[in-house]
């Protein structure tokens, strides 16, 4: 009952964790406060009031560069950067990727099924553009479970940057890490001008929006219609 927007304010401010947290935290408060209001303990809901601190834009990840897209290209003969070109321009993390079944993957319509880590993203349908067709064919073995594999069997995350990507890097003297695919996909449909709406299809993102709402269904023959833009 004591407790102000002063005392909340304070706990987020001494945090020495990062904003996540510090949500966290408020989120916590939010809820002790709405469960004190339902019950007449306190008539105000002083933790809406709290401020909290910007996010830090992390330049952790990075999109590749038009001219490391170029040298990726001029590189493409090696199977190791297909895979890199693959990421860059499906927009999949690369646990999905390493996660596609050969099942799901449909090579006649241009597009395969899968996603993981948010319910937006799980499956859905993951559009190919025309431009990394030849590289997925090439790794399309019916006879294996998985589309990425390493002798036959599918591979970790850890397996994945040692035996693919690092060497992939190392070849093109790049620095990037693997997720960087994705920021670059995003980053290519950005400058196509492609719909918010599409953008966040392809990537697997939440509509929060409630005018996305209406957007209950697109075919997947617009989804591919669309990466072909990038």
């Amino acid at each position: 009952v004591e407790i102000k927007t002063i005392a909340f304010q304070k706990v987020i401010d001494d945090c020495p964790c990062g904003v996540p947290t510090k949500k966290g935290i408020r989120s916590v408060c939010n809820q002790m406060a709405q469960f004190a209001l339902a019950n007449d303990i306190i008539t105000k809901n002083y933790v809406q009031f709290v401020e909290m601190p910007e996010q830090e834009q992390s330049d952790l990840h990075k999109p590749f560069t038009d001219e490391e897209l170029v040298k990726l290209w001029q590189c493409s003969h090696d199977p190791n950067i297909q895979i890199v070109l693959i990421l860059c321009y499906a927009g999949m993390r690369p646990r999905e990727l390493l996660g596609i079944r050969n099942e799901n993957v449909n090579i006649e319509e241009r597009y395969m099924i899968g996603g993981n880590k948010t319910a937006a993203s799980k499956n859905r349908v993951i559009p190919l553009n025309h431009k990394i067709m030849p590289f997925v064919k090439s790794l399309y073995e019916p006879a294996n479970e998985y589309l990425i594999t390493v002798n036959g069997k599918n591979i970790s995350y850890d397996t994945f940057r040692r035996r693919i990507w690092n060497p992939a890097m190392q070849s093109v003297a790049m620095e990037h890490f693997p997720h960087d695919g994705r920021h670059t996909c995003a980053s290519l449909m950005a400058k196509a001008k492609i719909e918010r709406m599409l953008r966040k299809k392809i990537l697997g993102h939440a509509n929060r929006d409630v005018t996305d709402q209406v957007y209950t269904h697109i075919e997947e023959k617009q989804l591919v219609e669309t990466i072909d833009l990038i």
